[in-house]
């Protein structure tokens, strides 16, 4: 089970004191995306990984507890059809150190640990907190923004301020270069009542040479695209 859409680091033996770099360096498909399924066949690789990142993490590492977070926050079947548990936990304590050492990546992971965990209001504190800051890199200050988007409406719709606060967050990204922002600032204006300016950015969204094909299928019924009919709340791709 997966809590989070980000997929595949490539995984093998490593070297006792290797710093992360070291660890992935000969690996042209490793990434911060995540930790592949396909990579951790035995109860043996998945302690293996673990005992290296743990490492990292004592000497202070930060990308050593946010792989950690990576490990912990998925679940992994292996041998003998049996089944190595998402540990949450642990993946929140390890994301935290990674974001409270500067890995700002770790809040789109604290996020989605907290709204798997039920505690929506959590993620948005988590949210707003590194939206803030001035640091943030725009790659990530969009996909944190839709994030906070895509959560008041799944979980707090009725909630004004929030879903304002949103709409603060993602009204200067919404175009046609960033489809799922749009499609997000529609759904949140169809909410709070204005259709004509939900259609507008529905169809921005639906258009857009950019969008995935998750987005254009939620976006088209028959062929067509649809005005998003009052008090709807259709979900954007994740």
């Amino acid at each position: 089970m997966r809590i989070t859409a980000l997929l595949l680091i490539i995984l093998v033996s490593f070297s006792f004191g290797a710093s992360i770099d070291e660890v992935f360096a000969a690996y042209p498909h490793s990434s911060d995306n995540g930790i592949s399924q396909k990579d951790i066949h035995t109860y043996k690789d998945y302690k293996e990984l673990e005992t290296k990142l743990l490492q990292l993490s004592m000497q202070g590492v930060p990308q050593g507890d946010f792989y950690l977070g990576l490990l912990y926050e998925n679940s992994f079947h292996i041998e003998n059809n049996t089944t190595i548990p998402m540990k949450l936990e642990k993946a929140f304590y390890h994301f935290q150190k990674a974001y409270t050492a500067g890995n700002l990546l770790s809040a789109y992971h604290l996020a989605m640990i907290s709204v798997y965990q039920k505690k929506p209001l959590r993620a948005l504190r988590i949210l707003d907190d590194t939206l803030a800051k001035k640091e943030l890199p725009r790659s990530l200050q969009v996909l944190l923004a839709n994030q906070y988007g895509m959560i008041v409406l799944d979980y707090l719709p009725n909630n004004r301020m929030l879903l304002q606060r949103a709409m603060r967050y993602l009204r200067p990204m919404a175009s046609e270069k960033l489809p799922t922002s749009a499609f997000v600032y529609a759904n949140i204006l169809n909410i709070l009542g204005d259709e004509a300016s939900a259609n507008r950015y529905l169809n921005m969204a639906c258009k857009s040479p950019y969008a995935s094909k998750e987005l254009i299928r939620r976006c088209f019924n028959g062929g067509n695209i649809e005005v998003i009919k009052k008090g709807s709340n259709c979900n954007a791709s994740r």
